[in-house]
């Protein structure tokens, strides 16, 4: 959700306003008009102003995903940025905070920065002497145009000259770079929207705030083992809707966060205070409602008459397909969904069966790019985290594509990169602006989860950035006043067939755990299954608030990175652990004795884990110095730790911090979805910007692959081990030819003896 800025001045008409909404909220009715109650009683809570301001970076805002620089020229002179209004917001003024750096060659006066929205041109910025060649800042009053619910489109252009005639589109000198300091904010006021289930996931989560989905969630009290799962399950639906943005869940036991939207969990034997004027519950439901004394906020009560029918409830509201219509719903059908099929998580294609490029477009137009010189088309492969390369993989596409023809029907040159890796670079010229060629995309030997875009650029991983760019080749020269040559290059056209095929050979799902990576990257083991129907959520019986937070924005990962909601998955109390044959994802403190990241340390967290988890009052770890290290000391202290859980071929990673400061940081790092990539290794201890990987102690392989691929595999990144396996081969080799010949010359002297 999004942080907003009350305003500081508030006029009495606001606060009676806001006055009134209070009121009103705590006497409307809170049920349908079957079922009316008192409506319940809270503290008031600071939403008394509803004056809101959001700020946000104008990079994040960039059509296409965020850029690493935007730089305007002759040929690429502008760059568009998309932005929503929250659906509880009336936004009623907008400013752009511009920061730019420009040619020192541009002419005073001629040249000129645009500023349009929706089309409409609201500022033009004429580069001024004093300016060009500087780092100019300006704000830019957006409000010369209407905003729209969803779909605004910024869009900055350069006009710029270099000379007063015969000018050259390609020129170098024409050029203006805006810095990733330019901002947007928009002001206005919240508003109250209609208590209708049919808005969700608005306003917990809206399509139209880039920032990361802020859902506090409310208890009466430190939760049971099923609303700890009810809890679960609702944080992994926010997760998937919420995707590449993040997600967290800030817990309150019997009380109100100061401000936001808010899910409550709510039974006839545990309920908050401000919910006790309620009549008891007599079936599962869903209910969205005003928040407590709140002129605005909402929130979603999750209620039942015992906490198993929450999780009911809890999965009845995670069914993206299902349509709720009012302010309240019952849930009627509370048997289990059927389990999935490993690996059918809807954000990961099948490495099995050829794969159209349609399957990994977001929307229609993300296959087209227009320009002078037109970009590149990106899209986004995601494999399953625990496929591994053999040597030989390959990754194989048939690419079709069209472009559009000039009168000379000028060549055009077709790149395509994966992670950054050259795949293939093929050039078209036919008559009907078509092309086609098979592409091999670059794979490397091993694990794809350890060859993440952040570490390498080998080409496939788990993870794979897909560029296919169609490169027009065209001329232009500037000649003289007297003799002006300038040519004005025309917009060109470039677009990817979403029936090109991709297909992969050499890939088996086969891995060596522990792991931290393979879960840091895509939830492995856990995310196997999408639904999470082998996954055990382990906590202490009676979690406290930043263990529980924890846990829920640990869970919304894993759902961001399949997609789907983890509808089968299941808490338990720690005391449980030597009974579960599931995989296991603990949360818990780590023990006192753990003061430094070395290598001693983590093998005494790997190898007493379990103890620790079952019992932490014990101190099941060796006591150490007492002193945390020096690098521990300004910032929270935190540990991933993945070992085997007891006694099965399962695993249980633990996410263990030093105090509620270390499980805030654990919180932090797993709500972007984009962090913790750099870690790996059996155990991980964590800060603020930085993680500490240490190789496993024992490890173990899960999947299948054959025997031979499997002994390569192992001895591929160990050289001398390879080298050393040749020479005992031909040793062995050399051996046993040598005997068959003296065996044979024998024979033979035998047989003339004879």
């Amino acid at each position: 959700m999004t942080d907003f800025v009350r305003s500081p001045h508030v006029s009495w008409q606001s606060t009676a306003l806001a006055l009134f909404f209070a009121v009103s909220s705590t006497l409307s009715p809170f049920w349908s008009s079957a079922q009316a109650a008192a409506a319940p009683t809270a503290a008031l809570r600071s939403d008394g102003a509803a004056a809101v301001e959001r700020t946000l970076a104008l990079f994040d805002l960039a059509a296409g995903g965020r850029p690493q620089s935007v730089r305007l020229t002759g040929l690429a002179p502008s760059q568009t940025f998309e932005f929503g209004v929250r659906r509880d917001e009336v936004i009623s003024s907008a400013r752009v905070h511009l920061v730019w750096t420009s040619s020192p060659s541009l002419v005073a006066g001629k040249s000129q920065l645009n500023a349009y929205l929706n089309g409409r041109l609201v500022k033009s910025i004429p580069l001024e002497a004093s300016s060009i060649g500087q780092t100019t800042a300006l704000d830019v009053d957006l409000t010369g145009a209407p905003l729209q619910p969803a779909g605004n489109r910024l869009r900055l252009e350069l006009i710029g000259h270099y000379q007063t005639v015969c000018e050259n589109d390609t020129h170098s000198s024409l050029w203006l770079e805006v810095t990733d300091d330019s901002t947007l904010t928009l002001a206005g006021e919240s508003v109250r929207i209609a208590n209708d289930l049919s808005v969700l996931p608005a306003p917990f989560v809206d399509a139209a705030d880039p920032q990361a989905a802020v859902v506090p969630m409310v208890f009466a009290a430190s939760p049971d083992e099923d609303t700890r799962t009810a809890a679960a399950i609702t944080a992994g639906a926010v997760g998937a809707v919420s995707a590449w943005k993040g997600s967290r869940f800030p817990v309150f036991y019997n009380d109100t966060p100061a401000k936001g939207h808010f899910i409550v969990f709510a039974t006839n034997a545990a309920r908050p205070d401000f919910l006790k004027a309620l009549p008891p519950f007599e079936a599962p439901q869903i209910l969205l409602t005003d928040a407590p004394a709140s002129g605005y906020e909402k929130m979603l009560v999750i209620a039942a008459p015992t906490s198993e029918g929450l999780i009911a409830a809890a999965r009845a509201l995670s069914e993206r397909e299902r349509l709720w219509i009012g302010p309240r719903a019952v849930v009627t059908d509370d048997k289990a969904p059927e389990p999935l099929a490993a690996y059918a998580a809807p954000n990961w294609v099948s490495a099995d069966e050829p794969v159209p490029l349609a399957r990994l477009l977001q929307y229609p137009e993300q296959s087209v790019s227009r320009g002078k010189i037109p970009g590149a088309v990106t899209m986004d492969l995601r494999l399953a985290p625990d496929l591994t390369a053999v040597s030989g993989a390959r990754a194989e596409m048939r690419l079709l594509w069209r472009y559009s023809r000039d009168a000379q029907n000028t060549p055009v040159d077709v790149n395509v990169y994966a992670n950054g890796a050259v795949a293939s670079v093929e050039q078209s010229r036919t008559a009907q602006g078509r092309g086609a060629a098979d592409v091999e995309l670059p794979v490397a030997a091993g694990p794809l989860a350890m060859l993440s875009p952040q570490k390498t650029l080998e080409g496939l991983a788990h993870n794979t950035h897909l560029a296919i760019a169609g490169n027009f080749t065209a001329s232009a020269s500037d000649g003289t006043p007297e003799n002006c040559r300038s040519t004005t290059l025309p917009e060109q056209f470039f677009q990817v067939d979403p029936s090109s095929m991709l297909s992969f050979r050499g890939l088996y799902h086969y891995a060596v755990l522990p792991e931290t990576a393979l879960f840091t990257q895509g939830g492995f083991p856990f995310t196997k299954y999408p639904d999470l129907a082998q996954t055990a959520l382990v906590t202490a019986p009676h979690p406290d608030e930043a263990v529980l937070s924890t846990l829920l924005t640990a869970v919304a990962r894993m759902s961001a990175q399949t997609g789907t909601a983890p509808v089968l998955v299941r808490a338990y109390d720690a005391d449980k652990i030597t009974s579960l044959n599931k995989d296991i994802l603990a949360v818990g403190m780590l023990p006192a004795s753990v003061v430094q990241a070395d290598a001693k340390t983590a093998r005494q967290l790997e190898t007493g884990l379990v103890e620790h988890l079952v019992h932490p009052e014990a101190g099941a770890l060796e006591r150490g110095q007492q002193t945390r290290s020096e690098e521990f000391e300004t910032s929270g202290f935190a540990a991933l730790v993945s070992t085997r859980a007891p006694g099965r071929e399962r695993s249980l990673v633990a996410l263990l911090g030093e105090d509620a400061r270390g499980l805030e940081l654990l919180q932090k790092r797993l709500a972007n979805p984009s962090d913790l990539w750099q870690a790996s290794g059996g155990t991980v201890f964590l800060t603020d910007d930085t993680a500490t990987g240490f190789a496993p102690h024992k490890t173990w392989t899960v999947g299948s692959m054959p025997w031979v691929e499997r002994v390569w595999l192992s001895l591929s990144d160990r050289p001398l081990m390879l080298v050393l396996a040749a020479l005992a081969a031909a040793f062995a080799a050399g051996a046993i030819l040598f005997l068959t010949m003296r065996r044979i010359t024998r024979d033979r002297a035998a047989s003339r003896s004879e």
